[in-house]
């Protein structure tokens, strides 16, 4: 029984492993792409960006599937979570706290997702860890600063919606900005959730996804949840 019991969890691990996954959600065809069971024509331009924990081997399994059909693309993830890719460059950065190499990743990846034509797309693989590696510094902070506000985050004990949603308002990639910064191509994204309750916005800092939350949300818990108005360095982004 014990055995059995092993085969069938192993069997279940392997099932959720972030390349079968990408796998098994991404498939192509001679004129078409199958996104998450969607068909989606082929671009004249794809863009892959990755970002997390598990992004190196959601986006080597990508190049396996897309092959030349990709123009360019990058990965960031955790230090020693990287993997040898063929067609895209690969960043290790900071996790938890956000340092030089993450800031620098994501400069790149803004930068290509502004390449995007309305002809194009841009597919975006994303996992845990993702709101610290996609790092990017509001206007007149340092880096220093940046992950002391970080910190004091992680450190806070509120949850993961309140964290990021100040991030959010810390950031010009996160709460939807990287999908803006595409416009107008076509964003696709795959996404491995650590959050409980599966919230879109949420995971990552949604850079993809809406942000239904606003510049005072973020103020309120810092005065209220938070309590560290007077420890974070910096002011937080108005939008």
């Amino acid at each position: 029984m014990r055995l059995s019991a092993e085969q069938i969890f192993l069997a279940g691990v392997k099932q959720v492993l972030p390349d079968a996954l990408i796998r098994a959600q991404l498939k192509r065809e001679a004129d078409r792409l199958v996104i998450a069971g969607r068909d989606v024509p082929l671009p004249r331009s794809l863009y892959l960006l990755a970002a997390g924990k598990a992004a190196a081997l959601m986006a080597k399994a990508a190049e396996e599937v897309l092959g030349a059909l990709i123009t360019d693309g990058h990965v960031v993830t955790k230090y020693g979570h990287g993997l040898p890719l063929e067609r895209i460059a690969l960043t290790e950065a900071g996790h938890p706290l956000p340092d030089a190499a993450g800031v620098e990743a994501t400069r790149r990846m803004l930068s290509l997702a502004r390449q995007a034509g309305a002809d194009d797309l841009v597919l975006c693989l994303l996992s845990g860890g993702a709101s610290s590696l996609m790092a990017d510094l509001p206007d007149g902070a340092t880096l220093d600063e940046l992950a002391a506000a970080n910190e004091l985050l992680v450190k806070s004990g509120a949850d993961i919606w309140a964290i990021n949603c100040v991030r959010k308002h810390l950031s010009a990639v996160k709460g939807g900005q990287l999908a803006a910064a595409a416009a107008p191509a076509n964003v696709v994204s795959l996404i491995l959730s650590d959050v409980v309750g599966d919230d879109i916005g949420v995971i990552a800092s949604g850079p993809t996804a809406p942000d239904e939350s606003i510049f005072a949300d973020a103020m309120a818990l810092v005065f209220a949840g938070l309590d560290m108005i007077t420890s974070i360095p910096f002011p937080v982004r108005r939008s």
